[in-house]
């Protein structure tokens, strides 16, 4: 970059924020709204209100999906097939100008606004430019405040920005230009990692970004400079940008969103293991197992495999979602490939990045966490198991009871009934040595069912042990079968 390059004129220079924003949340339901779908035309109703734009201000008034200044998502089902447009059908796009700063009011400055639904996503070209020529210290005005800049706008699904300016055919130094237009229009921003360069359209340009997980937080900002007149291609260029910046930024989206999940589901296989698993033997060896036991199957087990279960639903179809992408990614790159003087090599590289890097990393996050489901199975069926033997040795002890008294009862009362009949009155004490009819009665009937208790407690034991030598001997049949 020359020495004179800081007081040259840049020309047709514009500023445009590509946003993108969910609309729809499959984790709250089947094609439900996002509860937060409605923020992106909220911030640039904010925006329109900072910077004094009338036109966004009144932004609710002009979108297929405000009622009456309310939101409503449903109102856009009246969009005609193919519109993708929420401006209505006469309308195409909303004009603006930008008072300019105190110190710049001589500068005229323009913009326009096109909102659109694109599937699940809602999606702004919100663009600032310059219809005269400008200096490099007049660019912070394409970004006043900065307001263009992740922090303020906070699309869910992430942004890009992309600097257009026509510099002077003698400036060779492209990259030296592009930092120090960057650095203008980001004023006393951290300046983005420089990532690459490619051609597009016969003229340089070249990607910044910031390595930042969150993707709404992400910098993600494109400079292109072109040394001619601007080609009639432009319109094309803008258009694609705007389908293939959106298969960008919902395959990051996707891509942390995964990362999240798989966290979430380790955590809950980790507490398994810990508070579980390993607590095992030292349940079964409590005085309240049976208790315990019933309490892991009727609360902790089915809810955290529930939950364990949801992350690897996610977790597909975040890899569902990526694919899906990758595929209209590819498509937007090959018509953006096919325009005269591309190059885009940066393009492909993300391409290249999002099928070896993040969608492998899926794919060994599910062999990872899928065995875990099996192991909540085989878990929630053993306590079962043993809480059902438990039960039942419990109502078989008390069977066993009812039977030894029952019997012992049984006969004492038909050894009692025997003596009905004595009717000889009681004579004083120790005045013979016969016991009375009824005092005998009552001992031979105490005495009967003590005896008939014994053998009917004996004959359930011997019963209990023919069964358990039956299913024994059962099980070393199978044992040498299988051998």
């Amino acid at each position: 970059m020359s020495k004179t390059f800081s007081t040259q004129k840049l020309c047709n220079s514009s500023l445009t924020l590509y946003a993108f924003h969910l609309r729809d949340n499959l984790s709250e339901g089947l094609r439900q709204v996002s509860s937060q779908a409605s923020r992106l035309w909220e911030n640039l109703v904010w925006l329109g209100s900072t910077l004094k734009i009338p036109e966004l201000q009144s932004l609710r008034q002009k979108l297929i999906c405000y009622q009456a200044g309310q939101y409503q998502p449903t109102a856009e089902d009246q969009l005609a097939l193919g519109q993708q447009s929420l401006l209505p059908e006469e309308e195409d796009r909303i004009n603006f100008q930008l008072i300019a700063q105190a110190d710049s009011a001589s500068l005229e400055l323009k913009g326009l606004l096109c909102p659109f639904r694109l599937h699940d996503a809602y999606a702004i070209d919100l663009t600032l430019f310059s219809p005269t020529p400008i200096t490099l210290g007049q660019l912070n005005q394409l970004n006043p405040q900065g307001l263009l800049l992740p922090p303020h706008i906070q699309a869910s699904l992430g942004q890009t920005l992309l600097f257009y300016a026509e510099v002077d055919a003698l400036e060779k130094d492209d990259r030296s230009i592009a930092d120090a237009c960057l650095a203008q229009l980001l004023q006393n921003q951290v300046m983005p990692e420089f990532l690459a360069e490619g051609k597009l359209l016969g003229s340089s340009i070249f990607e910044y970004g910031s390595l930042v997980r969150d993707p709404a937080q992400q910098y993600h900002i494109l400079v292109w400079l072109n040394h001619n007149q601007l080609a009639p291609e432009v319109d094309e260029v803008s258009e694609r940008l705007l389908y293939l910046l959106n298969s960008r930024h919902k395959i990051l989206y996707a891509y942390d969103q995964s990362r999240w999940c798989d966290r979430q589901a380790k955590q809950l296989y980790s507490d398994l293991e810990l508070n579980i698993v390993q607590r095992f033997n030292q349940i079964a060896r409590s005085p309240d197992h049976l208790q315990q036991f019933q309490t892991l199957l009727r609360n902790q087990l089915p809810q955290t495999a529930f939950q364990y279960a949801q992350y690897l639903r996610d977790l597909s179809d975040h890899e569902t979602t990526i694919n899906t992408n990758l595929q209209n990614y590819r498509q937007q790159l090959a018509k953006l490939a096919r325009l005269p003087g591309c190059d885009l090599t940066f393009l492909q590289d993300f391409l290249d990045l999002a099928e070896n890097k993040y969608l492998k990393q899926i794919q060994v996050n599910q062999s990872y966490l899928t065995p875990g489901q099996a192991l909540f199975q085989q878990l929630t069926e053993t306590i079962r198991g043993l809480a059902e033997l438990e039960q039942t040795e419990s109502d078989r002890c008390l069977e066993r009871t009812v039977q030894v008294l029952g019997v012992g009862l049984a006969t004492g009362t038909i050894v009692g009934a025997g003596y009905s009949y004595t009717e000889k009155p009681f004579k004083p004490p120790f005045s013979t040595n016969t016991i009375h009819p009824f005092v005998a009665y009552l001992l031979w009937s105490f005495t009967a069912a003590f005896i008939a208790g014994v053998i009917a407690y004996w004959l359930t034991q011997l019963n209990l042990l023919v069964w358990w030598s039956n299913l024994r001997n059962r099980g070393q049949d199978e044992k040498t079968f299988e051998e």
